[in-house]
């Protein structure tokens, strides 16, 4: 947001604040992806650029400079409805299309991703989406804007329920993880998972994450 990187909590984005993260003491989120890859090789980073989602100015030029200073990390990018939508992005890039801002899947634009964006009164727009699982594509987040930056645990109920609409798809679980328990046991049921507030308040280590990357952890 505005070219910080920022604290999300709850989807209340008013209230954002600039990171503070035991990994680094910027927000310029070149610095934090920086400090990220330093503490584990991660192959995926997420980026919502919140200017954009909100209507206002995007931040793409910053991202543009992300995915050529990182070739080896895959970012999914939510964006917005943004005018690039049918640009085809850097190799490197794959566009998340939100429910908040969006009611239908289009029949243009580059978007692979789909996110269910869920408050805590439930689902955030996209309406004709929800209707029509068999056109989701093959990867979707649940995104629970609820949990987010909560560290309250995930929505199990909610993730189970909307993940029995589409079984077959593979889920990304997002919101409210708090540690290496919760990781384990999303990754158990089949979900992978986006985290970011765990890793920046250091509740997840370097060894949990090495160790859960590595595939290595022992179920209970």
């Amino acid at each position: 947001m505005q070219g910080q990187t920022v604290q999300a909590v709850r989807g209340e984005r008013a209230t954002y604040q600039p990171l503070r993260s035991v990994l680094t003491h910027e927000t310029r989120p070149g610095s934090v992806v920086d400090a990220l890859l330093e503490f584990a090789p991660f192959p995926v980073l997420y980026i919502a650029d919140l200017d954009a989602i909100m209507g206002n100015s995007s931040q793409s030029g910053l991202i543009l400079e992300l995915c050529a200073e990182h070739p080896e990390v895959e970012f999914w990018v939510d964006a917005g409805p943004s005018n690039d939508a049918n640009t085809e992005g850097p190799e490197n890039s794959r566009r998340v299309l939100g429910t908040e801002y969006a009611d239908t899947w289009p029949q243009e634009g580059i978007f692979s991703i789909l996110s269910l964006d869920f408050s805590q009164d439930g689902l955030m727009g996209g309406q004709q989406i929800w209707d029509q699982p068999a056109q989701w594509p093959e990867s979707i987040i649940a995104m629970c804007l609820h949990r987010v930056g909560s560290m309250n645990g995930p929505d199990w109920e909610l993730l189970y329920q909307t993940r029995a609409r589409q079984p077959e798809r593979n889920w990304i679980a997002a919101g409210g993880i708090r540690g290496v328990e919760d990781l384990k046991a999303l990754l158990d049921d089949g979900f992978d998972v986006l985290t970011a507030s765990a890793l920046h308040g250091g509740t997840l280590t370097r060894e949990d994450v090495s160790i859960l990357m590595a595939g290595t952890y022992t179920s209970p």
